[in-house]
């Protein structure tokens, strides 16, 4: 069954050609091979069995790329046709998630057909598998030879289920990449359905536009080797490419193919265990294969890696050596484009004083196909001039042109060179066939350090008369810019000295009347009833007044005082853990009277198993109480206001949502700014003197938490804080 991984983005997937002997299940999967991996970098591995051209299995990995954010893997094999692997050719199907049906059209092999594909549907059985519903094609093969079955005929002997099917001939090619393309579609787009990891149509057309692109240029290269004149370097190009993509090709090409013989078994009904020696072998074999394509893959990974690293070296060695830009940038070029496999590149470079790019070194052409005719679009340049390397296509740049007797590129891996951050020009190559994706990356990575080595030589060339100059120039403006900063740095100390004495001073100096006031006010409600009724009530309540707005005053003050303190790092917070559930109810019993007035209520959602929180009681309890406040103030009359507290990642968060007109984007930054209202926006006078958002702030901040404001799903306000849990403290036994 298919391998999906969620955390690593992978899909692993499993196709088994099926059939009876020399229907052309191995011609099929070579076929394949030959279209979906034309450099020949990955290996077809056949095990064959000594003595016997019959083959044990065939076994070949097909990268297939990114397709909906996952990097998609096939492993295709083929069953040995002849009757004495019955029970292995059960143990290859095992965990399959599609399979190919190759029947053999000739009409002297059609009994042999209706035996295979019964012993396909008892094998999938047996493997738990079913029959009516793995993703199925049938292909009818060898409709090129004389004293054939015809095409409906073999439908309705063989295509029970009414599956794909298409008329193939394995040797040429002809229906054999629709046959597989088909196949992986609907294998690809079950998954995606299945496990609803990508969009399922989308997925399809994806895998399937991916697939047609390889066929396209398969047949290209076969067409390039048809019309090639052998008398040109271009015709000596197409006639090694006929090798590969000629009429028939060698199944026996040793570039393309690893050989593995392993023991003939000894098929005696006498023997014992022969099933379980059976699939120890082929469950080994199958590993032995997929250890030889994962080795060859490492080897050829392991290669590039090595010529690119030896490139980079010689390249920075050039770079110590040489200050002439012009040998520079041919010999770092040529061992650049020599590393990724293309014989076609250039260097252009921007013209400091108009803006335009021009080649300054070209390899293989006469003129740069993207910058050397037709301007190229803004975008491009701009890609250039301020962007990583990247890869772009012919299709995608509809400006490229080349001469008429030069092979225009399929693709250009393009690495700009950059110097503070800015694009001088780039270092381009040339690519006239595909790359598979797996490669593209690695390659731009590449070529972006040789391009950083590359704005190195062009820094060392163009400043290296300049740079003692220059060096002595900064080194006088960083010494006097530095006491400039230390002047300026040692004025704002003082100022910052003076704002926080005169702040402090101030609510001393208010706090002392205030103080008297509130002694007096008291003592005046005490006595008010001395003289007559009416009088006495009148004293009564203007004392009440006075004592509650001195005592608001006072409040504020307090306020200003505080913060005061808090921004001087006056305030030691207590470091303890805090009950949660216990903040929010001492907190709400503090402003129940502002919750009374206002009709408004409150609704406490607290998740299971919530630690207590780690910080000053005192403190965090303002914090709480302003927030509650807030909420309560901009609520209207009857709502609801929501206190959720949650785990997020390793932190606590309190949130605070209410029902009001929300605070506008534009206006948030502002709200925990001293003496910011953004109330005065929203509604006619809010009290308060804005210090208690401030407060909040630096409390929190004092904690090591933060605390925002964002919208609330009902459109109003929600101000969070986040906090540190409190250690875990292991019970007393």
């Amino acid at each position: 069954m298919s391998l999906i991984n969620l955390r690593d983005r992978t899909i692993n997937a499993k196709i088994v050609y099926y059939g009876t002997a020399l229907s052309g299940k191995t011609t099929s999967l070579q076929y394949v091979h030959t279209v979906v991996d034309p450099e020949g970098l990955t290996e077809l591995v056949s095990l064959n069995t000594q003595g016997d051209r019959t083959l044990f299995f065939d076994f070949l990995p097909i990268p297939l790329g990114n397709l909906g954010g996952f990097q998609v893997k096939l492993q295709a094999f083929t069953v040995p046709g002849q009757v004495k692997y019955a029970v292995t050719r059960r143990y290859v199907l095992r965990g399959a998630d599609g399979v190919v049906f190759v029947a053999d059209s000739r009409r002297k092999a059609f009994d042999d057909n209706l035996v295979a594909l019964r012993g396909l549907r008892e094998n999938l059985s047996a493997n738990g598998l079913d029959p009516e519903k793995i993703p199925l094609l049938i292909q009818y093969n060898k409709r090129d030879l004389d004293d054939i079955v015809p095409e409906e005929e073999l439908r309705e002997a063989l295509n029970w289920r009414g599956a794909r099917d298409h008329p193939t001939i394995a040797t040429t090619g002809p229906g054999i990449f629709e046959s597989f393309t088909g196949l992986c579609c609907d294998l690809l787009e079950g998954l995606a359905r299945e496990y609803r990891i990508a969009d399922p149509d989308e997925m399809r057309a994806e895998l399937s536009g991916r697939l047609d692109g390889l066929r396209q240029i398969h047949d290209d290269r076969k067409r390039e080797a048809d019309h090639a004149t052998p008398t040109t370097p271009m015709g000596e190009q197409a006639a090694a490419l006929a090798t590969a993509a000629g009429d028939r090709f060698d199944t026996n090409d040793a570039s393309q193919v690893s050989v593995i013989t392993v023991a003939d078994p000894d098929i005696d009904d006498e023997t014992p265990n022969l099933e379980e020696l059976l699939e120890k072998a082929v469950a080994s074999n199958i590993e032995s294969a997929k250890l030889v394509a994962d080795l060859n893959e490492t080897r050829r990974r392991l290669s590039d890696h090595v010529r690119q690293l030896a490139t980079l070296h010689e390249t920075g060695v050039l770079i110590s050596s040489e200050l002439d830009t012009d040998r520079s940038f041919e010999r770092i070029l040529e061992k650049a484009l020599a590393t990724v496999g293309a014989t076609h590149g250039s260097v252009v470079l921007r013209d400091p004083e108009t803006g335009t790019l021009s080649a300054r070194m070209l390899h293989g052409y006469y003129a740069d196909p993207l910058v050397g005719g037709a301007d190229p679009e803004p975008e491009f340049a701009g890609r250039i001039l301020h962007g990583r390397p990247f890869c772009i296509t012919a299709r995608e740049a509809s400006w490229m042109s080349v001469a008429g007797d030069e092979t225009p590129p399929h693709s250009a891996l393009v690495a700009p060179l950059l110097q503070k951050g800015e694009g001088v020009g780039a270092i381009i190559a040339y690519l006239h066939q595909a790359p598979r994706d797996d490669q593209t990356d690695g390659r731009l990575r590449f070529l972006g350090a040789v391009a950083g080595q590359a704005a190195v030589a062009l820094v060392n060339a163009r400043l290296f008369s300049r740079i003692e100059g220059f060096n002595r120039e900064l080194e006088h403006k960083v010494a006097e810019r530095t006491r400039e900063l230390e002047v300026a740095y040692s004025e704002l100390k003082k100022i910052d000295a003076l704002k926080d004495d005169f702040l402090a001073s101030m609510s001393h100096e208010l706090l002392t009347p205030l103080t008297s006031i509130r002694g007096f006010a008291e003592i005046l409600g005490t006595t008010a009833a001395d003289d007559g009724e009416a009088a006495a009530a009148e004293r009564l309540e203007f004392a009440s007044i006075v004592q509650q707005e001195s005592g608001r005053l006072t409040q504020m003050l307090q306020s200003v005082l505080d913060l005061s303190m808090l921004e001087a790092g006056q305030v030691q917070l207590a470091s303890e853990p805090v009950d949660i559930r216990e903040l929010i109810r001492d907190a709400y019993r503090a402003r129940k009277d502002d919750f009374t007035v206002s009709g408004a209520s409150v609704r406490v959602r607290v998740e299971d198993d919530i630690p207590h929180v780690l910080g000053d009681v005192s403190w965090l309890s303002r914090v709480t109480q302003e927030l509650l406040s807030n909420a309560c103030k901009f609520s209207p009359p009857g709502a609801v206001v929501i206190v959720t507290v949650r785990r997020l990642d390793a932190m606590i968060v309190f949130e605070v949502e209410d029902q009001g007109p929300g605070v506008a984007e534009a206006l948030r930054p502002t709200v925990f700014q001293k003496f910011k209202q953004v109330g005065d926006v929203l509604t006619d006078k809010p009290s308060g003197m804005g210090l208690g958002l401030p407060m909040a702030r630096l409390v929190v901040e004092r904690h090591g938490g933060e605390i925002w404001v964002d919208s609330s799903d009902s459109g109003g306000a929600r101000f969070a804080f986040s906090l540190r849990p409190a250690p875990a403290v292991a019970p007393v036994s």
